[in-house]
């Protein structure tokens, strides 16, 4: 049975990256050039920056980085305050790496905003810990009660802001909502919430990837319970090192399988974001984490993790996991959404929209008909398309 699950730990490839552990429990043999890592990303483009360690009530120690105006009279104006969170496997490299001329992050910064890039636990930014007791069994619940509030709270005791505005990506969004439904008192920090590609109810999901891996779900976990694996995918290394990507056609395939997971789009297809995409990502998560996401898409719910009856009456006191209570959501939301994104389909996200009852929602589409979930990140005519669309949103928070 060992050496069968060996052959499938082997196998199982994503884009090309290996799952690997933090404890080195695999070992590559091909040399590799060193991440591009945030910070390193933001000075390239001509900004200054601070990064700052951020640690939970539970123990992890997460890095966060604060991208600095060039002017140092910018410096010592008053700014609004945006956090910009990541997606799942994803970093705070997300919205830098495109560049000074088309990464988000120095979009706003240029127009006067304080930008914050976070990260959750399990990436490359997010894995240090306390001391070696610290668990790595969490899902994305852990992360809104634990990674969240301290990160919100570091970012308003250091600019001295009463109030912040978020913006989040996939599961930079589900984990909001998460925080905002079972923490309420957070609403009275937050002006304001941009949803990118917003990730909740998942019915309707569309993608052959995701669900191909739901159905090995079971046998994955047990491999990765086997090889005392801690984390999905830790960091963007293929067996062939990151130049791989650099190769087009390898590019173009890598691409097209991801396409499988949240839309094809060819016409905001651009080589070069790619490469460097497959530079910056992978970086990380517990399996945990997508296990939750499947129990969304089999119950239907926007619910906590279902341990299976006997645990959850220890932990929730009923048979079933209870639904996180969207109506406590008290922020303004504005939800930007692509027609083409296999992940938030158009009947979930009706579903969600209704579900926030207690706030006012916007909905906005993205123009391009086929904008997928990933053409958030790496599409083409990003600015046209999407910063322009988050720079009008913004405007509109008081």
């Amino acid at each position: 049975m060992q050496g069968v699950c060996s052959l499938i730990l082997f196998s199982f490839l994503f884009t090309g990256e290996f799952i690997i552990s933090t404890n080195a429990i695999l070992s590559l043999v091909f040399t590799t050039p060193e991440i591009p890592k945030t910070n390193e990303l933001i000075a390239e483009a001509g900004y200054n920056f601070e990064t700052h360690n951020v640690t939970t009530n539970d123990g992890f120690i997460i890095n966060i980085f604060r991208i600095l105006p060039k002017s140092t009279e910018d410096r010592k104006k008053e700014r609004p305050v945006v956090i910009i969170q990541h997606g799942i496997m994803c970093s705070s490299s997300d919205w830098v790496y495109l560049g000074k001329e088309r990464g988000l992050g120095f979009a706003l910064t240029d127009l006067g905003y304080d930008v914050w890039l976070s990260n959750f636990r399990g990436n490359l930014y997010g894995r240090s810990t306390v001391n070696a007791s610290v668990s790595f069994d969490y899902s994305f619940h852990e992360v809104s009660q634990y990674d969240l509030p301290a990160i919100i709270d570091f970012i308003l005791k250091n600019t001295g802001s009463n109030k912040l505005t978020y913006i989040g990506h996939s599961m930079g969004t589900t984990a909001f909502y998460v925080l905002m439904a079972t923490k309420p008192e957070y609403n009275s920090k937050v002006t304001g919430m941009i949803s990118l590609s917003p990730v909740s109810f998942m019915k309707h999901v569309r993608g052959v990837t995701i669900r191909v891996v739901k159905i090995l779900s079971s046998i994955i976990a047990m491999i990765l319970k086997l090889y005392r694996v801690k984390i999905l995918l830790p960091e963007p290394t293929s067996v062939f090192g990151r130049n791989f990507y650099e190769i087009p056609i390898i590019g173009w395939i890598s691409y097209f399988v991801l396409g499988t997971l949240g839309g094809h789009n060819k016409g905001q297809y651009d080589a070069d974001s790619v490469t460097r995409y497959f530079k910056i990502t992978p970086t990380g998560t517990a399996f945990k984490v997508m296990q939750h996401y499947f129990q969304f898409m089999d119950s239907g719910r926007f619910c906590q993790y279902d341990y299976g009856e006997s645990r959850n009456e220890e932990l929730y006191g009923q048979a079933t996991p209870p639904d996180y209570n969207l109506k406590n959501v008290k922020v303004p939301i504005i939800l930007i959404q692509g027609k083409n994104d296999y992940l938030t389909a158009q009947e979930d996200v009706d579903t969600l929209e209704k579900s926030l009852e207690g706030t006012s929602v916007s909905r906005i589409y993205i123009e391009d008909p086929n904008f997928t979930h990933l053409d958030f990140l790496w599409s083409k005519d990003i600015k046209e398309l999407l910063h322009t669309k988050i720079i009008s949103a913004l405007k509109t928070f008081k």
